[in-house]
């Protein structure tokens, strides 16, 4: 995990390695959810937080052969959750 803050914002996050995938619980409280960003690659999910237009907080999680199409992402109450599967084997 690779971490920045500008200013003093935060979150505490909780990622969950699983076989499945990976999970992010993030708790922002007083974020609103137009001002959170998630990009999902093959390789990382990118968690990225707006206040006032800038950037206030951002961190990187990589993760190898992620599913980023399968995807899940939501936000209820001050709390992000995002759920990646990883690429299922074809053989």
């Amino acid at each position: 995990m690779v971490g920045q803050t500008q200013g003093h914002f935060e979150p505490y996050i909780e990622v969950a390695d699983t076989a499945d995938g990976i999970r992010v619980t993030a708790e922002l409280p007083g974020i609103r959810p137009q001002d959170i960003r998630v990009n999902v690659s093959e390789d990382e999910l990118t968690l990225t937080v707006l206040k006032n237009g800038l950037t206030a907080y951002t961190e990187t999680f990589e993760a190898d052969g992620l599913d980023e199409k399968s995807a899940r992402i939501g936000c209820l109450n001050g709390v992000l959750e995002v759920q990646v599967p990883y690429k299922k084997a074809v053989f």
